[in-house]
């Protein structure tokens, strides 16, 4: 892919945030983490798509998608290219569903500027020998920043929080406006 200029509302519909949508299968997994990759590197910002993307997006279900889209990407990234099924447990799905919203979009850019390189043509590309070996050390240093600000925090509060991600559990992006 072709070095470009970054800008947040080439990337703010659905097929990229919604896995729930007809549009998911517009592109492939590998296609929208090289473009959301591209991206990254030329100095955008995943909050910036998300900001375009939520305005006139109330609907609960769409809200709640966005989360697992992260998950989706961050599994494939993280877990040598192979996506983890939302439903699958394991250590790295519980540490990811863990984090708030702002830990999830570092995390997610971290990871698409590690995967995602230039050639020797100047041509954007996703690196797969980054990808074949698992990663977590983006995820350790972020969990770690966390416990030293919050050395108040539990453990069993901590991991806790996975239960966020739960069926009925609200989304972790909210309507716009709302907190």
């Amino acid at each position: 892919m072709k070095r470009i200029a970054p800008n947040p509302s080439d990337l703010a519909f659905r097929e990229y945030w919604d896995n729930f949508g007809y549009e998911q299968e517009s592109m492939t997994l590998q296609q929208k983490i090289l473009r959301l990759g591209v991206f990254v590197k030329e100095g955008g910002k995943i909050s910036d798509v998300l900001d375009i993307y939520l305005i006139g997006r109330d609907n609960y279900d769409q809200l709640r998608a966005i989360q697992w889209m992260f998950f989706r990407y961050l599994t494939y990234t993280m877990n040598a290219g192979i996506p983890l099924a939302t439903y699958e447990g394991g250590t790295l799905a519980q540490r990811i569903r863990c984090l708030d919203k702002e830990e999830l979009i570092e995390l997610l850019e971290l990871e698409l500027d590690r995967c995602v390189t230039l050639d020797s043509c100047d041509n954007y590309e996703i690196d797969y020998e980054n990808l074949s070996r698992p990663e977590d050390m983006h995820l350790y240093n972020i969990e770690r920043r966390h416990w030293l600000a919050n050395p108040e925090e539990t453990v069993s509060a901590y991991f806790g929080k996975s239960r966020r991600w739960g069926y009925l559990q609200p989304p972790l992006w909210n309507r716009p406006g709302t907190k």
